[in-house]
């Protein structure tokens, strides 16, 4: 996965990496692909070359499909917590 070769080591799962984690908190599509292409703070641009625009589109369908677990998760933790 793309992700994991290039994105995992300063965005990981916790505060551990260089920028923010993108496993638990859902950025918009359009902030990942400006962020990816044009680099921000201490990102560097990404180009076509380094991640083809395909490869970018599945990284970001996978980064929505797994914060949607994510929220699924959390929704019923927050729903079982209230029932006890």
């Amino acid at each position: 996965m793309r992700f994991q070769q290039l994105c995992a080591d300063c965005h990981p799962a916790a505060d551990k990496g260089y920028g923010p984690s993108l496993l638990r908190d859902a950025y918009s599509p359009a902030l990942v692909r400006q962020a990816v292409r044009e680099g921000g703070r201490k990102m560097r641009p990404i180009s076509t070359r380094g991640l083809s625009d395909a490869d970018l589109e599945a990284v970001i369908a996978w980064l929505a499909s797994v914060n949607s677990q994510i929220a699924k998760a959390n929704t019923l933790a927050q729903a079982t917590s209230r029932g006890k």
